[in-house]
This record gives structure tokens, C-alpha cells and sequence, in this order.
């Protein structure tokens, strides 16, 4: 007996509500990471981090951008992908059936994505031979990949929920993302790490030196 292709599988059934809360879960959580980078790697902190502990940082920097790069590409994945179907937004414009209106949205939030995709194929997911032996590929596809580029497309992501939930046809409860909150920030990070190198700076206080 031979087994069913990928096409031929049962659908997976899930209300739209259950899609909708997923996805703005996983929008919330790009916001977060986003926000984070922002506070740790901003001009103004790079030489506390490089004074704290560059190695470290410099690797979370890597990460905190691959997973920030992964996340937008989730969330922007076209219906299917090597047959497989993907859960990404265009998971809610199929479930509501969308109006042209909604899905030309998508298809824009698509096209504001493309830079990041093109980096994530090259330099993320896969690594490029040419990316890999040339840094200035590897600079160039970045240079495509401004703060102002990510802080729309995370907007975008938003506002894209916001609008399926005005559609009316998810249903439950509506998502607040201004509502979301996390245990500690960058800024927290930061001030720490200052209050840290002022006090080795100062070095042992007199009350706390011996005869």
C-alpha cells in the first residue's frame, strides 16, 4: 500500500481564532526580539557591550538577527513550500477568504519581506558560496536591511492582524499587543552592565577596605 501524498492529506482543522492568536503570538514575539536588539546593539551601547564582553555579545547579536530574520520569514512564507503547507499569515487571508483588499496587504507585507528572505536563503538557512568567501555579498544583502525596513515590516505584521480581526470573522477575543509585556528589557541590560563598570571603576569603597 503505497502512502498518501502531501496533497492528498486531511486538512488540519482549526477555527480562525486559534490561526489568528498563533500568529499574533508569534508577531508579539518578533516585536520583543526586535525591541531587544534594538536597546542592546544601538550606537550608544556598543562600546558598554565591548567593554562588558564583546565575544558574548557579539554572538547574541548573531542571534538575536537570525531569529529576528526567521521570524519575519514565517511569518511572510507563501501557501506552500517544497508541497508542504506552511503556517504564516497568508494561513489567516486563506481561512477568512479574505477580501481582495486584505490579500493585496499580504502580498505588499510579501514584498516589503523580500530583502530579508533574500538574506535568510543566502547567509541564514543556507550559506552561500560566494556569501561565504566574499563579505562584501554578504555586506550588500545587508545593507538592504535597514532599522526603518524592519520597524515597518514589524508594523506591518500588526496591522495586518488587526485588520483580520476587524473583518469580523475570526471571532473570540481580540489580541493586544501594547499589552504584551516581558520580564526585563535591553535598557534593563544596559543599565546594569553601566552601574557594573562605574563600580569597577571606583574600585573597593572605604568602608569596605581593611587595616
Amino acid at each position: 500500500m503505497t502512502e498518501p501524498t502531501r496533497d492528498k492529506e486531511e486538512p488540519l482543522h482549526v477555527d480562525n481564532c486559534q490561526v489568528y492568536w498563533n500568529l499574533c503570538e508569534d508577531v508579539a514575539s518578533l516585536r520583543i526580539k526586535w525591541n531587544l536588539y534594538q536597546d542592546l546593539y544601538c550606537e550608544e551601547n556598543i562600546g558598554v557591550l565591548k567593554d562588558t564582553a564583546p565575544t558574548p555579545f557579539s554572538m547574541i547579536e548573531q542571534a538575536l538577527r537570525w531569529g529576528i530574520t526567521l521570524s519575519i520569514c514565517h511569518l511572510s512564507e507563501r501557501k506552500k513550500v517544497s508541497g508542504c503547507k506552511q503556517f504564516s499569515i497568508v494561513s489567516l487571508v486563506e481561512a477568512l477568504d479574505s477580501p481582495e483588499g486584505f490579500r493585496q496587504e499580504f502580498e505588499t507585507f510579501r514584498d516589503q519581506c523580500k530583502p530579508v528572505r533574500d538574506y535568510r536563503n543566502n547567509c541564514v538557512a543556507h550559506k552561500n558560496y560566494e556569501a561565504a568567501l566574499k563579505g562584501d555579498i554578504k555586506a550588500e544583502l545587508l545593507s538592504q536591511i535597514g532599522k526603518s525596513l524592519i520597524e515597518a515590516i514589524v508594523t506591518a505584521a500588526k496591522d495586518l492582524l488587526e485588520h483580520a480581526f476587524r473583518s469580523g470573522k475570526v471571532g473570540g477575543a481580540e489580541f493586544h499587543f501594547e499589552h504584551v509585556e516581558t520580564l526585563g528589557d535591553g535598557k534593563t541590560i544596559i543599565g546594569q552592565l553601566k552601574r557594573a563598570k562605574e563600580a569597577r571603576l571606583a574600585g573597593p569603597s572605604a568602608s569596605g577596605k581593611r587595616d
